[in-house]
């Protein structure tokens, strides 16, 4: 299928698949299995958080605590790639602060990502996940602070396993898209569960389809 790539058109795309796979999907399948009950906050301070700190969403967990999401959603297109995805920089941007993107900035408590099962241009065909992963922020985080997970210098299409000073590190895939509004990073789960073994149960919280 051969994809429009016209900036605008598919930003807004987009934005109305997430909105309809939110409400529609994400609300009834994963928070209600993850027992988070969505809070409501004003709409213009939800934007500047959006921009500012990576949060789309904010719950409560099954304590009562408050709990704050990033999420991300692809179309059936994208279910081959056994990854999930996260904007690094925008280098062409004419602003400096804009150069950094959502990996640099989120400060969310977790990140969804989920591939559905139909076409974000037709969303009457969308009526479950193929896969989606639930992770914790800083416990990702904390994998690139420790050098477990690093950002190639250059652009790779996959995530590889290299072995750097005896211990097995995951290279994430470094890629642009295909306008070069930004680049963006992605991390297989498969393999990063071979670099971690069990203890990956510590950064993904729940998955379905990706191992």
């Amino acid at each position: 299928m051969k994809r429009n790539y016209n900036a605008r058109s598919n930003y807004q795309s987009d934005q109305a698949f997430t909105d309809f796979v939110h409400e529609k999907l994400a609300v009834p399948i994963i928070y209600h299995e993850m027992g988070w009950k969505p809070t409501t906050t004003e709409d213009s301070y939800q934007d500047k958080r959006d921009k500012k700190d990576g949060i789309d969403y904010q719950a409560e967990d099954h304590q009562g605590m408050k709990v704050t999401i990033q999420e991300r959603f692809r179309d059936a297109f994208y279910a081959k790639y056994n990854d999930f995805t996260i904007r690094y920089t925008r280098e062409h941007s004419l602003r400096p602060g804009e150069q950094k993107s959502e990996f640099f900035k989120i400060d969310a408590t977790y990140f969804v990502y989920g591939i559905t099962n139909g076409s974000k241009f037709n969303n009457n065909t969308v009526t479950d996940f193929i896969k989606y992963i639930v992770f914790d922020v800083n416990q990702l985080k904390n994998l690139f602070r420790v050098g477990i997970i690093r950002v190639p210098d250059r652009f790779q299409r996959f995530s590889e396993i290299k072995e750097v000073d005896g211990k097995n590190v995951l290279y994430t895939a470094k890629n642009s898209n295909p306008d070069r509004s930004s680049e963006f990073i992605a991390i297989d789960p498969q393999k990063l569960k071979e670099v971690l073994g069990d203890s990956i149960s510590h950064v993904v919280i729940k998955q379905k389809g990706f191992y």
